[in-house]
């Protein structure tokens, strides 16, 4: 049985959609938060399905690009890196140097984009986690507006 994921929104609440008849039904996960595993449901149609709810705060795109980060607020040494996941707050990375990333580092970021374009993004990043080389951060300034990531970003 596949698992269907919805996002749920800053008020807690989210649609599901009955793969069999599409009807759909608002509701209320705030309740379902700490869950962590897929929840079965049963359509009046009699359809039965799962449902994973997602309480990420923004949506995050699985991908292999290439960039370069350094340390601010110095910015001597740009660092190869390969970007796992990206999305409109932030990037997983991993680091293709050194290992000397900490919590709460601050980096200036240099992403490629494998768009028609080839376009290029930079943006200032705080380091949130650390596992070995895999790197989690958060971008500093979020523009919601940013019309070349959005646009990356569309499934």
């Amino acid at each position: 049985m596949e698992i269907q994921k919805v996002y749920v929104r800053h008020d807690g609440t989210t649609v599901v959609k009955c793969h069999n008849c599409g009807t759909t039904k608002t509701v209320d996960a705030a309740k379902l938060k700490k869950r962590g595993k897929p929840l079965k449901l049963r359509c009046s149609c009699q359809a039965v399905f799962q449902i994973f709810f997602e309480f990420r705060g923004a949506y995050r795109k699985k991908c292999s690009l290439d960039g370069y980060y350094t340390k601010l607020p110095v910015m001597n040494e740009w660092l190869k890196m390969r970007i796992d996941s990206i999305s409109m707050t932030g990037v997983g990375f991993t680091t293709l140097n050194r290992d000397d990333l900490r919590k709460n580092d601050r980096l200036m970021m240099k992403i490629f984009l494998d768009d028609r374009e080839k376009s290029k993004i930079e943006k200032r990043a705080v380091v949130k986690w650390v596992q070995g080389r895999d790197i989690g951060s958060s971008f500093v300034e979020t523009d919601k507006y940013d019309k070349i990531l959005g646009f990356y970003l569309m499934p």
